[in-house]
């Protein structure tokens, strides 16, 4: 804090910059119809022409989503994009940004100029900047050059997650900022970032994600304002920078922004509902409705322009809440939403008339003045190094070379600072690292005691033969299949950090190299000594030879991530990256001489490409010949060639990596499409819509009401640290919190962003656990009717979480809510469960996108605010006595947040008890609440008891709430840390600490005069009421439908389950073609039937692949009414995969056996299908167990690579000189019955031609033998 104490308070908003403009003309997006596409690995796009033939006149229109736009947004004004969800805000947010996502303008155009003027100026703290009203002739900035002013802020965080707070921030300043800038100024910028923001506390602990509990929601969100603001660019372009902040903290946000705009800045935000203090701010606002335009204009003039067209604002109103109400649609009803149509209908109308009336029409053209920048306070320390300056053709001067014309750090510098951030956020994976590890040592001593000192036999030569292949792609493979799902994962963050200009490709690739490089060097050593000692390797020159292996196999891990890169950066999606890394990576184990030893001389040519630290590792271990010629090795080509054949093949495929990363862009959110309904009753008419929604509201709870008591309640967690020795870390959470939560009211938690409002919600719900590092310990007491709350009590409660990341991306909004309904209300008919859900979708204002697929993190779908409606629709479906809500309103605008706290309040006039945590509430939403709960940061209670007596509380210890002030905003304002200056924050912990003591005092004496608690029930009337497992017979067709639904519209996991295999022995077949009889045929049908043994990795890649997202929603049901156990959950996905296996397994086998010329009838078909199928499903049942067990997919996905490899090496074909127990052990998996089914079947009755000289030479006839006398 040292840092940040000496930093000026404005030093985010002095650095010289360009001043430029935004121009918005007529501007009209749509989303275009989607382009059909066979999902295969390299996505190959139907033509337009083919794909018009094909829909048989059926044509869809692109669908508008902002119709109209016109807008203009000069240096020193901020703009604020104000509506409801779904009214095209981040739509037309992207666009200005330069990040459209595929989306179509179909007319007008979205230009950032350049801007300045001689002559105007303003003066602001002394300096002086742009006047608003600057104004000259300048052309358009092109696309390209436009992003280098851009800095956007999306509304989803992409962070990495084991860098801490304080080193995100110093990471994203030094590839930000001009490198003329001073270390010791670029670090006060960052201290004084986290000053504004908020996030001092949590400097030092780390961003988290999945698997790690890190900083909180709302800190993530200021983490990533911050990541922008060190940029100090023209133009600021936030999404919902405010979403899961508390409104102290949304408040400051939005004056810094201010202050920034004010030193000649274009900031342009969008917001859901701001507080009624944050409407002076803006100078511009943008009113949208379903994407038409409502207002456009000065800010100060928006309500006057509402009285003119009959809706006046009332006296003690929130203005932008009035206007978003008025301009909302609401979807409570269908009379209300015909109403609400109606007049928004007008007003868009009203405004197109008014618009065109206007003299000047659409904004004009700006102007460029040389004297477009100030000079700054910091300009001193090396700041604002670049200007933009005219040239004859009215746009800024540019290079090239983006990074020089910023003046930021130059490609070499990219790379160290890359590579810092990468190394810290690789070694801080401590799962990752175990998994990778245990992988090496697991393997390597598998592969040693399979070929333990293989004795100078033919069995003995044929086993050292397979060692020296086996050892390289029997662990290399499964690298990259590691590399390709971390690759997949961290491209994501690539993509986002590319488009905001951070770095250039060249360096994240170099960075990556280098930052998994300690990692990749020792693994692979590890491995490579356990191996080569095991299996009896040559002993004399050790330390040459030792040395050479270790080298060949540090040289195969680099090759495999380098073709892991290559895949991911033409795929993101991990199911199909990984099909077209197995689809390259079969040519190249086959092509090296061992599993096939002659080639066809049409595909001769990959052996140029292929693994040479096989044929490398062969001829280091051999002396003689006849080995080696036996498996064609080419005996004239010196040793040390090989090392230069990995090494261009590492170099080639990171090249090519490259090239597709910085041209092919397939990163990014595709949008979803709706999926068309059967409706159940489609003539039911508005009057019975209306009697359903009553009926659901007049329905009264079977049970009796619930009050929810909370006595002195602690909690702390112990965060224990594998560098510490087993040491731990304690910190307190919650502090001596009692509460009183009455049925029939509702009740808000309060306070600001860390002060252990959900760690609360958790505890009450029961769903608080603790992780493998961390551990909670608690103490005090919580009662529902004064016993004590357990699991028998866990049905009388529904806890909406604040994350909304369990729903299944490729269902429906509707088909989500009706399986929830089948899954939750387990007495009900279908029927009724499906009008239960029409009910809660109509009350929650879901029925407009009911038919639009969820969506994920690669298909974009509903909204954010949708989304969490979502969550709570499916609560509300079980009708819980008592519902606790974690930010409900979360990402709503202030229309919708009002009608969801509207249907709360009338769930608790019921009987119900309603317990929320609002960050942001607006005043007519705190007339709502009848009891408040108050805690500031530590957890300690700031006040605890009735709504409407939280105020003169407040007055008595001095601090009055303004009139017209909200009074949710003045109470959150009263226990916030101020962190303009040191002295602000000094002052206000100081506040807040009288505030917390002064309400001990008061409890203190009330606990004295309280004479009885809430009402607690009679002896004997205890309540029970425990969960209850939703039947076989009616969870597992509901699971089964809803999973089969999901995979299905998950083309590209849906094909590659299907595909892998087929496509898999197609490749087989390229190489192998029709198996002859010559004297090479018995060592080709060997390698052909022990590649076999890839299908558990098929089987292994398909459940990584889907079951992670099935098991996350399967634990999120069981802690819930719609519990189903888990055998219900395994025999559906069991099914799903058996159906899928059998089919791929089908066409595997019919392109094996039939194509490969192998021996065949019909039994032998049908038990080669068999066994096919069964080592598909072998690698998908080993890796649901491991996935079962820990939610780390890096560690999950090393421990069934290395389980599966282990299972590999015994079946028998591999060694044939293993020990007897692990030819026990080899038995208890599919694959060692399946390696003698298959040998027997093939090679009873064959006879091959070979001479003795062919014997003689190193021809591999007499392994027949070996082999069938093992089986």
């Amino acid at each position: 804090m040292d840092s940040a104490s000496s930093a000026p308070p404005a030093a985010l908003a002095h650095r010289s910059i360009a001043p430029v403009a935004v121009r918005v003309s007529d501007a009209t997006i749509a989303a275009p119809v989607p382009q059909w596409s066979i999902p295969l690995a390299v996505p190959i796009t139907i033509p337009r022409f083919v794909q018009r033939r094909l829909q048989k006149g059926k044509q869809l229109e692109p669908k508008d989503l902002v119709r109209n736009v016109n807008l203009e947004v000069k240096p020193g004004q901020m703009l604020a994009i104000i509506g409801g969800s779904g009214s095209g805000k981040t739509t037309l947010l992207n666009a200005i940004a330069g990040r459209s996502g595929g989306l179509e303008m179909s007319s007008g155009s979205i230009d950032v100029v350049a801007a300045g003027n001689d002559s105007q100026q303003t003066t602001v703290d002394g300096t002086e900047r742009p006047s608003p009203t600057a104004h000259a002739t300048a052309n358009p900035l092109r696309p390209k050059d436009a992003k280098k002013f851009i800095g956007y802020v999306r509304q989803d965080d992409f962070l990495l997650p084991f860098l801490t707070v304080r080193e995100t921030l110093n990471f994203a300043a030094a590839l930000r900022l001009p490198k003329t800038v001073p270390a010791a100024t670029r670090n006060a910028i960052v201290e004084q970032t986290m000053f504004e923001l908020g996030l001092a506390d949590a400097a030092d602990v780390v961003v988290g994600g999945p698997f790690r509990k890190g900083i909180s929601g709302g800190e993530k969100r200021r983490l990533s304002i911050g990541c922008t603001l060190v940029q100090m660019p023209s133009v600021l372009v936030l999404d919902e920078p405010t979403t899961g902040l508390d409104s102290f903290t949304a408040f400051q946000i939005l004056e810094t922004l201010k202050k920034l705009a004010q030193r000649g800045r274009t900031v342009i935000v969008t917001l859901h509902g701001p507080r009624s203090d944050a409407f002076p701010l803006f100078d511009q606002l943008l009113l949208l409705s379903r994407g038409n335009v409502i207002y456009r204009g000065v800010a100060a003039e928006i309500l006057p322009y509402f009285a003119a067209q009959g809706y006046d604002a009332p006296a003690e109103s929130n203005p932008l809440d009035f206007v978003i109400d008025i301009s909302s649609i609401d979807n409570r009803s269908s009379v209300a939403e015909l109403e609400s149509k109606e007049r928004v209908g007008q007003l868009v109308v009203s405004w197109r008339e008014k618009e065109a009336a206007m003299a000047s029409g659409p904004p004009g053209r700006l102007t460029l003045s040389a004297k477009g920048s100030q000079e700054g306070d910091v300009e001193k320390n090396g700041w604002g190094q670049h200007r933009a300056t005219a040239t004859d053709g009215g746009s800024p001067e540019t290079t090239s070379d983006e990074g020089a014309e910023l003046g930021r750090a130059n490609l070499l510098r990219q790379t160290a600072i890359l590579t810092h951030r990468g190394l810290r956020n690789v070694f801080r994976n401590y799962g990752q690292l175990v998994g990778f590890t245990l992988q090496s040592v697991i393997i390597g001593l598998v592969m040693g005691l399979a070929f333990l000192n293989p004795p100078s036999t033919p069995a003995g030569i044929q086993s050292f033969k397979t060692v020296t292949f086996f050892c390289q792609p029997g662990y290399f493979y499964l690298s990259i299949i590691l590399a390709v799902f971390i690759l997949c994962e961290e491209l994501v963050v690539f993509d986002r950090e590319r488009e905001d200009n951070m770095y250039k490709t060249l360096p994240w690739v170099a960075s990556t190299i280098l930052s998994y490089l300690p990692m990749n060097a020792v693994i692979p050593t590890i491995y490579a000594i356990i191996v080569y000692f095991m299996t009896g390797w040559r002993r004399d020159n050790l330390a040459k030879n030792l040395f050479s292996f270790i080298a060949g196999c540090i040289m195969q891990q680099q090759a495999a991530w380098s073709l892991a890169l290559l895949c991911s950066a033409v795929n993101r999606s991990f199911a199909q990256a990984s099909l077209l890394a197995n689809s390259l990576s079969i040519p190249i184990l086959l092509s090296s001489g061992y599993l096939i030893t002659h080639i066809y001389g049409w595909i001769a040519w990959t052996r140029t490409f292929a693994c040479q630290g096989i044929e490398g590792a062969a001829r280091n271990q051999c002396i003689g010949e006849n080995v080696l010629r036996g498996m064609r090795f080419n005996l004239a080509t010196p040793v040390y060639v090989y090392p230069l054949g990995l090494l261009g093949f590492i170099l080639v495929a990171y090249t090519l990596a490259f090239i597709i990363l910085a041209t092919y862009h397939p990163g990014g959110v595709k949008h979803a499409t709706q999926v068309k309904a059967k409706q159940d009753d489609p003539d039911k008419d508005l009057a019975q819509q209306e009697s359903d929604q009553a009926s659901m509201l007049d329905r009264k709870p079977s049970r009796r009401p619930i009050n929810v008591v909370v006595e002195n309640l602690q909690l702390s967690v112990s965060r224990r640290s594998l560098l510490a020795r087993g040491k731990s870390a304690t910190k307190v959470i919650l502090e001596d919190v009692s509460a009183q939560f009455p049925a029939g009211q509702v009740s808000v938690i309060m306070g600001p962003s860390g002060a252990g409002k959900s760690s609360l919600l958790q505890m009450l719900a029961g769903r608080l656990s603790s992780g493998a590092t961390s551990a909670f310990s608690s103490s005090g007491s919580i009662t529902l009717n004064g016993q004590e709350f357990d699991s028998s009590l866990a049905s009388l409660v529904a806890f909406v979480e604040q994350e909304d990341s369990h729903h299944l991306p490729a269902l429906t909004v509707r088909e989500t809510v009706r399986y929830a309904a089948r899954l939750r209300l387990k007495d009900r008919s279908k029927r009724e469960c499906d009008e239960r859900a029409e009910e809660v979708l109509l009350l929650l204002g879901l029925s407009t996108c009911a038919d639009t697929l969820v969506g994920g993190p690669l298909v974009k779908g509903i909204s954010g605010g949708e989304k969490r409606r979502l969550s709570l629709a499916v609560q509300l479906l079980s009708d819980p006595a008592v519902l606790y809500a974690d930010e409900p309103t979360s990402g709503l605008d202030a229309f919708t947040a009002q009608n969801v706290m509207q249907t709360l309040r009338d769930l608790a006039s019921d009987g119900r008890t309603i317990v929320v945590s609002i960050h942001q509430p607006r005043s007519d939403i705190w007339q709502m609440f009848d009891n408040a709960l108050l805690l500031v940061k530590g957890g300690r209670t700031a006040y605890s008891g009735p709504a409407n007596a939280i105020l003169p509380f407040f007055a008595k210890v001095g601090k009055e709430c303004p009139p017209h002030f909200n009074p949710a905003d003045f109470v959150i304002d009263a226990v916030s840390v101020d962190y303009h200056s040191v002295e602000e924050e000094a002052a206000s912990k100081a506040s807040i600490d009288h505030l917390v003591a002064a309400w001990k005092k008061q409890k203190g004496i009330k606990d004295k005069d309280e004479t009885a608690p809430l009402a607690r029930p009679a002896a004997g009337q205890n309540l029970s009421a425990k969960l209850r497992k939703t039947p076989f017979t009616r969870a597992f067709p509901v699971v089964l439908a809803r999973s089969f639904k999901n995979l299905r519209r998950q083309p590209d996991v849906f094909i590659a389950r299907l595909s892998n295999p087929p496509l898999m022995a197609c490749l087989f077949w390229i190489y192998f073609a029709r198996l002859g009889y010559g004297p090479s045929s018995s060592q080709d049908r060997i390698g052909l039937l022990q590649e076999t043994t890839a299908l558990p990795f098929v089987g292994m890649l398909a459940c990584i692949a889907i079951f992670p997202s099935e098991k996350n929603l399967f634990h999120h049901e069981w802690k819930s009414s719609a519990r189903y156990g888990a055998t219900t959950f395994l025999s559906v996905y069991t099914i799903q995969e058996t159906i899928t296996s059998i089919l791929s397994s089908f066409l595997f086998s019919v392109v094996f056996v039939f194509g490969m010329n192998m021996q065949w009838r019909g039994t032998k078909f049908i038990e080669f299908w068999f066994s096919s199928f069964a080592l598909i499903s072998t690698g998908e049942s080993i890796g649901i167990v491991f996935s079962a067990f820990t939610r780390n997919g890096g560690l999950t996905t090393s421990l069934v690579s290395a389980a599966l490899t282990l299972l590999a090496q015994l079946n028998g074909i591999v060694s044939v000189t293993l020990p007897y127990f692990l030819v026990v052990i080899g038995w208890i998996s599919p694959m060692r019955p399946q390696a003698a089914l298959t040998m027997i079947n093939e090679m009873m009755g064959l006879k091959f031609q070979c001479t003795e000289a062919e014997i003689a030479n190193g021809a591999v006839c007499l392994v027949i033998q070996a082999i069938t006398g093992i089986l």
